[in-house]
């Protein structure tokens, strides 16, 4: 009995000993967090972390410090696992939203601000903060309203005034965009952004002369305006401005020939400006002018390298079936900026076209790590594993794809031929189903191929030769189909019916099998 009172009380004392040495780094990373020590809270949680790494509490502290230290994509990661430990906690959803407005995920950033509204629905900042992220979505009806309500619980709060009014002009509603600019200068005094976007505004008014007064007035926040304009003129600025604005509501109209026109105006006014040639690269690759596009992106590097540019430019190359060349950028864009998740994407879709299925793999893996809610990253990843053979993996890959998109024929047709290939048939005969019943047309021939096999395999040959008779309609030459339903006929009586379909076979080029043979003699 002693012995065992000592093994409890050793046990107890050392579970106790863990418990307050967790809680001791926490609390001391909360007070370095206060002191603004960002470095030593870190350094705190990481030791919390490895004790304990299922503790949501530290993650959520970790992606507050990784926030206030500006690193936001370290922070959207944390913040997330904290909603896979916690789905109640309701405390992170402001930073999260922010975090992802500030890497520009603004479908990410709305969603949870959307969460943050239903949290504190009486706070104006949710309200402008959501708005501000729909016009980035560009939807500015949406924004408008979410600035009204901001107005309508904060009528002296300037931002949302100022936000209505970038809007309003992109509805082209610009006298109601010059009156919330002044409204917001009556509250706030100022404003830069609201004397750079009022310009803009009076410009579309033609009141040029009362653009270049609100020029005037932004030049005093910021140096690099006043030395562009000192070079150029308040006019041609002006010009300039509007030709890129123009630009991109062509862009947003999908008039892309008339986008081009205007950021040839532009470039011709501002030659060395890189982002003209990256957004006239955009603009030739929705075109599919994909030589014209690199071109472009060349030259935006040459002037500014930016892992936004070669990124581009490697999606570019993708598309000339230049593949080695396209993964060379996506090295070059993911070694200046490693936490973009879609980097990692379109590099696995190359390596997976390349035939490099294990690094496609590790990419794929990668992106989740930045966008696990991505239902291609798991698509992509779960094709690899099938091509290796893989197939439980590759099934669990489908499955989590499937959870993000009940619809996706892709998940169940694949899903499907790994089950299939594991000899899983009743299991496999579900994933055809559903994918047939998605898309039930001859066009879903491989989906009518795979069901065809597994009734073969479960000895409902009748239900086979439907199926195989659904893709030789569409596909007459299929080989496979043939050869299946040759013996799908045999094996249910045809046997003349079946020795035609594998001398048609046979004909077109198929391998003979010695079995058939024997049958057919």
């Amino acid at each position: 009995m002693k012995n065992l009172l000592l093994f409890f009380f050793i046990f107890t004392n050392t579970y106790f000993s863990y418990c307050q040495t967790v809680e001791m780094y926490y609390n001391q990373a909360v007070k370095k967090y206060q002191a603004k020590d960002y470095d030593a809270a870190l350094g705190f949680l990481r030791q919390a972390i490895v004790l304990d790494s299922n503790e949501s509490q530290c993650y959520s502290l970790r992606g507050l410090v990784f926030f206030r230290m500006g690193r936001y994509y370290e922070a959207i990661v944390d913040f997330d696992k904290t909603q896979e430990l916690d789905p109640t906690n309701t405390n992170d959803f402001y930073y999260s939203a922010t975090a992802k407005f500030n890497v520009m995920d603004y479908k990410g950033a709305l969603e949870d601000y959307d969460k943050q509204v239903l949290h504190s629905p009486y706070d104006p900042k949710n309200y402008n903060n959501r708005g501000l992220t729909k016009t980035m979505l560009e939807d500015y009806v949406g924004g408008v309203k979410d600035f009204n309500r901001a107005i309508d619980l904060s009528s002296n709060y300037a931002s949302p005034y100022l936000n209505r009014g970038i809007a309003n002009f992109h509805l082209h509603n610009y006298t109601a965009s010059l009156n919330d600019y002044n409204k917001a200068l009556e509250i706030e005094h100022d404003m830069e952004e609201v004397f750079l976007n009022r310009a803009s505004t009076k410009f579309r008014l033609k009141d040029t002369v009362g653009a270049c007064a609100d020029l005037e007035k932004a030049m005093l926040f910021q140096e690099s305006l006043r030395v562009k304009i000192a070079k150029m003129g308040c006019r041609k600025y002006l010009i300039l401005d509007d030709y890129v604005a123009l630009s991109k509501e062509a862009e947003s109209a999908q008039k892309y020939d008339l986008q081009l026109n205007y950021l040839n105006k532009a470039i011709r006014m501002q030659s060395d400006q890189a982002d003209l040639y990256a957004r006239r690269g955009n603009a030739y690759g929705q075109l599919e002018n994909y030589a014209k596009a690199i071109a472009n992106y060349d030259t935006a590097i040459n002037l500014q390298p930016s892992d936004y540019y070669y990124s581009h430019r490697g999606v570019s190359k993708a598309r000339m079936n230049d593949t080695k060349g396209a993964i060379k950028d996506f090295d070059k864009a993911i070694a200046m900026n490693p936490y973009i998740g879609e980097y990692f994407s379109y590099r696995g879709i190359a390596n997976y076209h390349l035939q490099n299925y294990a690094a496609a793999i590790a990419d794929f893996e990668q992106a989740r790590h930045f966008r696990w809610a991505d239902v291609e990253n798991f698509l992509h990843g779960g094709y690899s594993k099938l091509e290796l053979k893989d197939y439980l993996g590759a099934i669990k890959d489908f499955d989590v794809a499937l959870q993000m998109d009940i619809a996706n024929l892709d998940g169940y047709y694949n899903r499907g031929l790994c089950r299939l290939m594991l000899s899983d048939f009743e299991e496999a005969l579900a994933d055809f189903n559903a994918a047939i019943k998605l898309d039930s047309s001859v066009n879903n021939v491989r989906s009518y191929n795979g069901r065809g096999q597994v009734r073969a395999n479960l000895n409902d040959f009748k239900g086979a030769i439907e199926d195989f008779n659904m893709v030789l309609k569409s596909e007459p030459k299929n080989l496979q189909a043939l050869r299946f339903r040759a013996m799908s006929k045999i094996n249910s009586g045809d046997k003349k019916g079946g020795c035609e379909d594998y001398a048609k076979g046979i004909a077109l080029g198929d391998s003979r099998d010695a079995e058939i043979d024997r049958e057919c003699r």
